[in-house]
């Protein structure tokens, strides 16, 4: 299939967009700021009492808390490598169909 110099461009328009997107995804996107000490949540600590049953209930209460803290961190990491990889991919991509519409380009003329 022919295709004309007006694709071409288009195409090389639209790789330099895709490349740009990678860019702000790379580095503008975040799900949740740790690093701010205003942001961290407090962990629980655990405490004895009394009565046994209180303590076991408030020690079993402030591990949840915790594991719910980690889990969420967790996430939160995560999301942070996988917006980083898509915008890694979206650099790739754009940069590599630039590069390609430019031999297209040159080869027509």
């Amino acid at each position: 299939m022919k295709t004309t110099p007006g694709e071409i461009y288009t195409k090389l328009i639209a790789s330099v967009v895709i490349v740009l997107i990678g860019v702000y995804v790379l580095f503008n996107c975040r799900y949740y700021d740790f690093s701010s000490k205003t942001n961290m949540p407090v962990r629980v600590s655990e405490e004895r009492y009394g009565g046994e049953a209180y303590t076991g209930i408030q020690n079993a209460g402030a591990q949840t808390a915790n594991n719910v803290h980690s889990l969420y961190y967790r996430f939160d990491k995560f999301v942070e490598i996988l917006l980083r990889t898509i915008g890694l991919l979206l650099i790739l991509l754009g940069v590599e169909g630039f590069f390609v519409s430019l031999f297209r380009l040159s080869r027509k003329e």
